[in-house]
């Protein structure tokens, strides 16, 4: 239901612990799915590890089909600052409203 509410997905980290191992959480991946299906704009912060990185790879390997994301995702993908994060995210943000 908030997928379907929202115009943007933000997808960071995406981990949980399984039998005391940490695992890519699966949920989050399928969120990304939905997300997908919905034609929602996604933004994955793959540097943030976990199911966000996986995320990343897929919209790396198909940028085409997110072409807003084409000045941005290797940033997104290697950026560690939150603060500079925060800005891309919110830069990426603002442009989707204008448009």
């Amino acid at each position: 239901d908030m997928i379907g509410q929202a115009g943007i997905a933000v997808f960071i980290f995406g981990n949980k612990k399984k039998n005391g191992d940490t695992v890519i959480a699966d949920g989050m991946l399928k969120e990304f799915e939905i997300a997908k299906q919905m034609e929602k704009k996604i933004i994955p912060v793959g540097s943030t590890g976990g199911a966000s990185a996986i995320i990343s790879e897929e919209i790396m390997s198909n940028i085409m089909q997110y072409p807003y994301l084409k000045d941005y995702i290797e940033t997104l993908r290697q950026e560690t600052n939150p603060e500079h994060l925060y800005k891309i995210i919110i830069k990426i943000i603002e442009e989707q409203q204008v448009n």
